[in-house]
């Protein structure tokens, strides 16, 4: 019924990216809490870079010697994250906890697929005794852990765009967070110097 888009040309609200880093004791202490099975399912996460609705989708025909082929749900473009020891470890970690295998890789004790909404839950509820117990000083989304995943892989020299299924660099560095501290040599004054 129009000829064109009406949000053409409508300019958007501007967003604060989140500038949050996990340092790799608050991960630690946060990950204590929880019992073996999601300890191996926060490091699938951290190990990956996956979106949360692509990790509770993913389907044990997905992974094989290679590693995990899945289609990413936002962008729809097809990922192959390569198997390595870490990652391998933490998949068998997950399977070995849980004794009823579903289909998906990370489902509940009766084989039932997550809702994203569930296992969020889980996570605050956590997330929440580590801050009361001060395990960590300030809160942590658990989309952060994507935001530290990109951020350690960037600095290991890894690709971050492609580990997290970007299409182009500006995706990828809204969840950089930089660990770097410019060093700045100051001034040495020129002025009431006897010459």
């Amino acid at each position: 019924m129009v000829n064109s888009n009406p949000c053409d040309g409508v300019q958007r609200n501007p967003e604060k990216p989140r500038s949050r880093y996990i340092t790799d004791a608050e991960f630690l202490a946060v990950k204590a809490l929880f019992d073996p099975w999601f300890q191996a399912v926060m490091d699938f996460a951290y190990i990956t870079g996956m979106r949360l609705s692509d990790m509770l989708n993913l389907e044990h025909r997905q992974i094989d010697a290679e590693g995990i082929h899945f289609k990413s749900a936002k962008t729809g473009e097809k990922q192959l994250i390569e198997r390595t020891p870490a990652l391998a470890d933490a998949l068998s970690r997950i399977k070995a906890q849980r004794p009823v295998s579903g289909m998906t890789v990370i489902c509940t004790r009766k084989g039932q697929r997550y809702s994203v909404d569930g296992f969020s839950a889980i996570w605050k509820r956590k997330r929440q005794v580590a801050l009361e117990r001060g395990l960590i000083q300030e809160s942590f989304h658990r989309h952060d852990i994507r935001a530290k995943s990109a951020t350690d892989a960037e600095e290991q020299g890894l690709n971050a765009q492609h580990l997290l299924g970007h299409t182009t660099p500006e995706q990828t560095r809204v969840y950089l967070r930089s660990k770097r501290v410019t060093k700045a040599t100051p001034v040495t004054p020129k002025m009431g110097r006897k010459q």
